[in-house]
């Protein structure tokens, strides 16, 4: 076996092709064995390879660090009927320790009528949360004075626009808003960022949720433009994050 994330992630591909599942789940390290079965990856690949149909072609994929001795691969695959990626992250052993299958995070996206880019700005911030920091994105009214502010919580390993195919649900919230004088927040879920902590023991929803939605708000309090005493966070319908909060707010700033 070849442990070179690139070869590991190729060989992935062709196992889900072939239909080869429990041969892929000998390769989870035990983490992610123990929150991931081969029928659970049966049911993923058999539910996304339906949607764009007889596979045309398989890309190179696209490898990243991901710190800890851990690769991310990126691996494009495109149908009939459209495109889907496989995400996954592997260790110097050619273990997994993180596995998707998803939609594209880069389709085409338009935004709705609603949103008017005028009217707005946006800027790439970090929100500091040691292990758990994560990238996002403030939009802001163009030419913002104490303007309220809100930060947008998802549900799910979601990037900050929920990207599902060409749909951004939270950038078009994030687009709306601020073009209606209401600067917005949204930045990746760290089970995104980090594939690995959906399955490790022990990860809890507080931690999922807390530190980056605190740091998230602190931000917006710091910033010129935005009135502190009004910033709110606003969820999807799934996303419920405890209510519970710590004694100290995580430290942020703006890349």
């Amino acid at each position: 076996m070849d442990n070179e994330p690139g070869a590991v992630a190729a060989t992935v591909v062709a196992m889900l092709r072939e239909g080869r599942f429990d041969e892929l789940a000998a390769w989870f390290a035990p983490e992610l064995a123990a929150a991931v079965s081969a029928e659970t990856v049966r049911t993923g690949w058999s539910s996304e390879a339906a949607k764009v149909g007889e596979v045309r072609a398989v890309g190179a994929a696209v490898l990243s660090p991901l710190g800890e001795g851990l690769t991310r691969a990126v691996v494009p695959v495109r149908g009939a009927n459209g495109d889907i990626e496989v995400r996954l992250s592997v260790d110097a052993d050619g273990l997994l320790h993180g596995l998707r299958i998803t939609q594209p995070s880069d389709s085409a996206w338009v935004p709705p009528d609603y949103a008017s880019p005028r009217r707005l700005t946006e800027h790439e911030v970090v929100l500091e949360c040691g292990p758990l920091t994560v990238p996002g994105t403030v939009t802001l009214p163009r030419g913002a004075r104490n303007a309220p502010a809100v930060v947008l919580l998802s549900s799910g390993a979601s990037d900050r626009d929920v990207t599902i195919g060409p749909n951004k649900p939270f950038k078009d919230l994030a687009w709306g808003l601020a073009s209606r004088g209401i600067a917005v927040l949204r930045f990746d879920k760290v089970t995104h960022v980090d594939t690995r902590l959906g399955s490790a023991p022990g990860f809890t929803m507080a931690e999922e949720y807390l530190p980056n939605a605190l740091a998230a708000v602190r931000l917006l309090q710091e910033r010129p433009e935005i009135d502190p005493a009004r910033v709110f966070a606003a969820s999807a319908a799934a996303a419920r994050p405890p209510c519970a909060w710590p004694p100290r707010t995580p430290r942020s700033r703006e890349s």
